[in-house]
Parts: structure tokens; sequence; C-alpha cells
């Protein structure tokens, strides 16, 4: 007898929004019943089931066209990540966020950084445009973002830059005032602990730009566009909003928890012997460790037994263990990030709002650099293939 579930329950059991299920419908890769009623979809479990198999089988990477940029922002390579020449691991364990952040958009290095303050208006408009996209925190903090952009556009883009950074945690129902890590940190405890604060300018810190990463890209291509800064800040954002993306910590998150349920060994080995990715592992550049794991990791286990419970620590070095025998590569800063939020009984979606506020940072600096260069100097080509008939 075939057993039909609704859309939420095939999408959940595929793994994807339920926009992405309707169109799987009409290109005739799912097949769809009518209720009785005829207002809900229905589908086969079993179809669903052997869709989502399918879908765990990794397949080939494409290699990704390359684009070639000069920046004399962010250094990437094997083991090492540089802001404007400085070691990001060095710059995580000594500096603040704000220092970091006027280094990437100045190229120097000031010990009075910050704290930065915004306009009373700028602030209401960045809450009320958060307030009316609340579907994720990447569409809440874009609404934000442009709703403060409305109030900055004859501003200095380094003031405006200051502004936009200064309103993201109020978006998230964060105070206005203070410094950045402590504002996070109030965005899901008052008052933020102080190890709390200091793991999360941390990651603040290492988060904060990855050279030319997919969302830092979307920025620039909307910069030389001459989109205003709260634009191109907004069309990074949302660019970050893919579960390969800003989400991955995400399912970061979710796998700590199904290990502190199921075991780590029993979780991992599962993933093993269906071949599926394990979410926090693997990078297509640091092939041999992400450097940004371990510091990162370092703050994890000093948030203590206030803020996070023994057992939660306990998971997390579980996790590590148990992935040496079974998983061939090492974690990511996803990994780092899930392993933060889940330690410290933070939301699920913590991570995603930690990375996209940090991201902004990098994003203005490659902004600002962009406004430089010469407008609308990209142009991809496209090869016209009819496609089936």
């Amino acid at each position: 007898m075939t057993v039909l579930i609704d859309a939420a329950e095939a999408a959940r059991r595929l793994g994807i929004r339920p926009a992405t299920l309707y169109a799987y419908v009409s290109r005739g890769r799912v097949s769809r019943q009518r209720s009785v009623d005829g207002r809900r979809s229905l589908f086969a479990a079993d179809e669903i089931d052997r869709l989502a198999a399918d879908s765990r089988r990794p397949e080939p990477v494409p290699r990704a066209v390359p684009v070639s940029i000069e920046t004399s922002i962010t250094e990437i390579g094997e083991g090492r990540l540089r802001y404007r020449g400085r070691d990001v691991a060095e710059l995580a364990g000594t500096a603040t966020f704000e220092q970091v952040s006027e280094l990437l958009w100045t190229g120097d290095f000031t010990l009075d950084a910050g704290p930065w303050v915004a306009p009373d208006v700028v602030l209401r408009a960045a809450a009320s445009g958060g307030f009316s996209l609340q579907a994720t925190s990447f569409s809440r903090l874009a609404g934000g973002l442009l709703g403060a952009g409305a109030w900055l556009t004859d501003a200095d883009p380094l003031v405006s830059a200051r502004s936009l950074l200064a309103v993201a945690p109020a978006v998230f129902g964060g105070p206005d005032r203070g410094p950045m890590a402590r504002r996070v940190g109030q965005i899901w405890r008052h008052p933020a602990p102080k190890t709390l604060v200091a793991a999360l300018d941390r990651a603040l810190i290492l988060l904060a730009d990855h050279e030319l990463a997919t969302c830092t890209f979307a920025a620039r291509v909307a910069a030389s566009t001459r989109a205003d800064l709260a634009e191109c800040l907004a069309t990074g954002v949302m660019t970050l909003a893919g579960p390969l993306h800003g989400g991955a910590a995400q399912a970061a998150h979710h796998l700590f928890s199904e290990c502190a349920e199921r075991g780590a060994p029993e979780t991992l080995e599962r993933y093993r012997r269906s071949g599926e990715l394990v979410p926090g592992f693997g990078h297509r550049v640091y092939k041999s460790g992400d450097p940004r794991v371990a510091p990162l990791l370092d703050a994890v286990r000093a948030l203590g037994p206030t803020v996070a419970a023994p057992a939660r620590l306990a998971t997390v070095a579980a996790v590590l263990d148990a992935a040496g025998p079974r998983v061939p590569v090492a974690p990511n800063v996803d990994f780092g990030l899930g392993a933060l939020s889940f330690a410290a009984g933070l939301p699920t979606d913590a991570g995603s709002v930690i990375m996209a506020i940090a991201r902004l940072s990098g994003m203005a600096a490659h902004v600002l650099e962009e406004y430089a260069a010469p407008p609308l100097r990209y142009r991809v080509t496209g090869r016209f293939h009819p496609g089936p008939t």
C-alpha cells in the first residue's frame, strides 16, 4: 500500500525547501497527487525516499570557472589565511573584531577601533527592514541592511560600513550599543558570559573574510555596477544564504545533536556506509587542515561549564575522536562554528547569524576596493545549448 506524505514532510526527507520540491515536480523528477479536498499536494513516501537516497550519493563537483581579481585584502593558501599580511589565528588571539574590520577596510591596525554607533534613525530603519523579512536569518539581515542603507546614501563609505556593521546585531534583537562580540552574544544570552563573548569575538575575526568566496564575489559584482554599500552587502548576504555556504554551520550543529543522541561512532559510521558527505568536514583549499578550526575549538573548550554543559563539550570531543578512522578529510570552519553553537546551547541557526555578521566586514572591504576599479568589469559569457527537445 502506497504511503502518502505531505509537501512539508517530503521536503524534509529530501533536505530541500518546499519551493525546490515543486521545481522537481515541474521538471518531472517527482510525481504529485492531490488530496481529496484538492487543497494539498501529496507524494509517495517510497518515491521520495528513493530520490533522497540517490541524492546522498556524492556527485563529482564541477570545477569552478576561474576568475582572477587583484586584491590586497586577504591571502589564502594551504594551511594559511592572512588579512592584510597578518596571520588570522594571531589576530584572533590578540585583537577585537572592530580592530580587524578596520584593518580589512583601511589596511591600518588601530588599537582604538570602535565601538561603532549608528544613528537612532538608522537603527530604527534596520529593525523595521529586518522585521519585514523574517523568513531566514539571512533575509532578515539583508532587509535590515537595506532599511539602514536608505539613510546612509550620502555618507562616506567608511562611515556607512561602520554604521551597517553596528546595526547588524540589533536586527536580531541584540542591543544597539557596546562591543560587537558582546552585542552578538546578547542576541541569545543577556547578560552574555565573558567566555561566550571571547569565543564570539574570535569566531567573528576568523570568519570576517575568506578572499573571493561566493558571497564576496557577488558583493563585488554588485559594487561594479556602483550599487551603494548596503545594496552590495545585502546581495552578498543573500548569496551566503545557501546551505552549501553560510547555512553549512547549521548542518554541523545538527550533526552534533545527532551524535549526542545516537553516539558519535554510530552516527559517523552511518555516514561512511551511505557515502554521504559529513557536515563540517573537508575544504577545497585546505587539504591538510583549515587554519581557523584550532583557534575556534580552543575558544569552545574555554567556554566553561556555566556556558557549555560538560556533556555537550564531551560530544564535540567524541565527534573529533570518532571522525579520525571514519572521515578521510579534516574538519573545517563550519565544524568549529557548529561546535560553538551546539556547545553553548544556542539555536541551530546561531552559526549562520554569526557568520553573516562576521562576513559583512570582509564584504565591505571588498566593496570598497571594487569601487576603485573600473565599473562593470565583469561579463561572464555563456555557451548556448538548445537543451532537451
